[in-house]
Formats: structure tokens, C-alpha cells, sequence
């Protein structure tokens, strides 16, 4: 461009040399005329040119900000074409069902299909969904990942479609859900056990007193009775069954009463020998050994003395009952950065997997005289104390409970 303006010049000097000379100017108009119609094509290819460019990399970068988006989003973005054969799979697709891209790409589905919803022909009902109504929106179920878990997802799905207008397929966000369902699930459940609690205090409050009245009156009948009497055996299961009644409602009114513990540090080693000295005579514990050497000597918990020794104690008798005659229970603890754990080992049968979610649970019981709300209480105690309480069944046999408090320095 700067060479056909340089010479341009050129003849613009020639023409002043020879403005007297008619054929040379003649000549010099028309090559100048050429070389003006140059100049101004090649100056309109140019713009062209640097605005082809720019729009080229306007469409760059739009396409690049999409496929950013579409990579890094946490929900998986999926496409399906006509056969129900995946197109697109992205990270967030990867991260959800532990799929790679490479591996899916090319497939169906079936994969992450839990196998009764692909007897039932789900996936077939979701297409016809987006093929008549053009989406399907919030559509929630199951999924399953690639270790074999299930995981609850919200799908909404959209009709793919060419320039005529024909379905060529369907594009599907996929949010997995799980987790939030369980808490809703769990405050459903806080809240049912909240209306239980309010309902069995109240009940409680009423039976107690006559029960009281019940038991005193039961004993001046049994005195009544001479010693051979048969009638005095029946008194005494009385007496008995009125006892198990008054523990329940007991058990009651401290499950449903509100607990807000006063912490101090406690020694834990020097409070884990008090408390077995104390629980060493019931019969239950009397001959079990029970080890402390993996408790530091120096370890200090952050805790309601009184509330924590109901737990420690229940969880004892508890590994008490688990184990046999030659049956062994340990005392594990350790400081962790932002946490003590505390652990109370048994050899003891273990506890069946369908049961471990269970036995925190108000009213269940495996025990003929169990009331099923000691591990309640225990737990509740232990998340008052903004803890956990938790089970674990090593595959050696017995059982764990493990309960993790805040430490210390993370409380003020």
C-alpha cells in the first residue's frame, strides 16, 4: 500500500515537468487513472479484510467464553443425539458420575442407568418428553456414579433441532442433588423429633406422679402379704414392670428437656479412671479389662463433666453387653488440628450394617429391656457440645463409637 502511494507521488512530479507537453500528459493521466483505481481496491480489500479479521476473532471469543463456561461449570452439561449416543460431556459431567469425557463420548447412557429405571424405559420417556414439549424442567431422580453410588439429580432437558427445524437430539444440565436432600430430609426429621420430644415431656410429666403414687401404694400392698405368700412374687414383678415404666419416662424427660452443657477442660485420662472406678463394680463391666494406654496423659477435652460422663458411661455398659466372657474394650484418643477424637473399642459381634443407621435413632432397640433411647440421648449430648457421634464396624470385627469435639482454641 505505502509502495502504490509512493508512486502516486511519482507521477504527480512527473506532471508538473510536463504540463506543456500534451501527449505526455496524456499518457501520464491515464496511468495515474489506472493506478487510482488500484489504490482505491486495494484500499477497500484492506478494510474488508481487518474487519473479516475482527469478526473472526469477535466469533473466537465468544465461542471460547461458551466452551469456558460449559468446562468449568459444576453441573454436568450433556448432549444427546437422535440414537440416545452421547456428543458432549463435560468436567462438571466427569466430576458428578466419575466418568472421563473420552469414555462416555460415543456411548449411551446405560452407564450411570440404575437398572430398574432402565427397565422401566425412563430414558426413552424422557426423550419423548423433549420431543413434544420441546424441554423437560426439574425433572428429578436417580443416577448412578461410577463407584456405584447412588445419587439423587435434577435434570432439565432441552430439544436440539436443525436449520429445517428437525429434532437432531437434546441438551440435559444435570445438578446433583444429594446432598441437599438429605438435609431437608434431616430437617424433617429434627423437626418430627422436636414434636415428639414436646409430646413425650408432656406425657411424661403427667404419668410421673401417678406412677409414683402407683409404686408407693404397689409396696404397702406386697408388705401386706406374709413372706410365704405367693402374692408377694406378684408384687414384686409389679414393683419390677413400675420401675421400667419410671426409667422410660425418665429417659424421656431428658431426651426431650433442653441441654446447653457448661464446658471446662477436664483431663480425659484422669477422668476416664474416675469414671471406671465408679462403673467397675456393675456387673456388666466387673472382670472386663479396659485399656487406656492409647489416651495421652496430657490431653485435655473441652466439656459438661456431668453431661459427658452419661455418654462415656452409656457407651461403656453398651460394649459391656457387646462382648463375651474374654471380651477386651480399649479407650482410644487423640488432638487433631481442630478436633479431639475420643474412640471406645469392644471386640465384641459388631453391629449389622442395616443397624448402624438405626440405633441413633429414638425407641429402636436390639435389647429385651432396652428402652432405645440411650445412644439418642448420647448423641444429642455430643452435638450440644457442637460434636459428632458416629459408629464404625472395622472389618477385623467389634465395634467403634468415635466422638469428635472441637478443640479448645477453636471455641473462643
Amino acid at each position: 500500500m505505502a509502495v502504490l502511494f509512493a508512486v502516486w507521488e511519482v507521477f504527480d512530479h512527473l506532471f508538473l515537468l510536463h504540463e506543456k507537453d500534451k501527449y505526455v500528459l496524456h499518457r501520464i493521466y491515464l496511468v495515474r487513472g489506472i493506478l487510482g483505481a488500484s489504490l482505491t481496491t486495494f484500499a477497500a480489500l484492506t478494510v474488508l479484510s481487518r474487519q473479516r479479521e475482527r469478526s473472526e476473532q469477535t466469533v473466537r471469543s465468544s465461542r471460547d467464553f461458551l466452551e469456558n463456561i460449559l468446562t468449568s461449570t459444576v453441573d454436568a452439561i450433556v448432549t444427546i443425539d437422535e440414537n440416545n449416543v452421547v456428543e458432549t460431556w463435560n468436567r462438571g459431567a466427569e466430576e458428578i458420575f466419575g466418568w472421563e469425557a473420552g469414555e462416555m463420548i460415543g456411548q449411551t447412557l446405560d452407564p450411570i442407568l440404575p437398572d430398574d429405571l432402565r427397565s422401566a424405559g425412563e430414558a426413552a420417556w424422557i426423550e419423548a418428553q423433549v420431543r413434544e414439549h420441546g424441554f423437560l424442567r426439574s425433572f428429578e431422580t436417580r443416577r448412578l456414579r461410577r463407584d456405584g453410588r447412588t445419587l439423587i439429580v435434577d435434570i432439565t432437558a432441552t430439544t436440539l433441532t436443525d436449520d429445517s427445524g428437525a429434532y437432531i437430539g437434546r441438551s440435559a444440565i444435570i445438578r446433583d442433588i444429594t446432598q441437599t436432600k438429605a438435609l431437608q430430609a434431616q430437617l424433617i426429621r429434627t423437626e418430627r423429633l422436636a414434636a415428639v420430644g414436646e409430646m413425650a415431656a408432656a406425657i411424661a410429666h403427667e404419668v410421673k406422679n401417678p406412677l409414683a403414687g402407683i409404686g408407693g401404694a404397689m409396696t404397702i400392698i406386697k408388705e401386706s402379704f406374709p413372706p410365704e405368700d405367693p402374692k408377694r412374687q406378684v408384687s414384686d414383678e409389679i414393683l419390677l414392670q413400675i420401675k421400667r415404666l419410671d426409667d422410660v419416662v425418665k429417659d424421656l424427660l431428658q431426651f426431650a428437656k433442653p441441654q446447653t452443657p457448661q464446658r471446662r477442660p477436664i483431663p480425659l485420662r484422669a477422668y476416664l479412671t474416675q469414671i471406671l472406678e465408679v462403673i467397675g463394680e456393675s456387673p456388666v463391666l466387673q472382670d472386663v479389662p479396659v485399656d487406656l494406654a492409647a489416651v495421652p496423659a496430657d490431653l485435655e477435652i473441652d466439656v459438661d463433666e456431668s453431661m459427658m460422663r452419661e455418654v462415656l458411661l452409656n457407651l461403656l455398659l453398651n460394649a459391656g453387653q457387646a462382648i463375651g466372657p474374654e471380651g477386651h474394650i480399649a479407650i482410644a484418643a487423640r488432638a487433631e488440628r481442630e478436633e479431639d477424637i475420643l474412640e471406645i473399642r469392644d471386640d465384641g459381634p459388631g453391629i449389622p450394617p442395616e443397624q448402624r443407621q438405626q440405633i441413633f435413632r429414638p425407641f429402636f432397640t436390639t435389647k429385651a429391656k432396652g428402652t432405645g433411647l440411650g445412644l439418642p440421648i448420647c448423641k444429642k449430648i455430643v452435638e450440644s457440645h457442637d460434636g459428632t457421634l458416629e459408629v464404625v464396624c472395622p472389618p477385623e470385627g467389634g465395634a467403634v463409637f468415635r466422638i469428635r469435639l472441637p478443640r479448645r482454641d477453636e471455641l473462643t
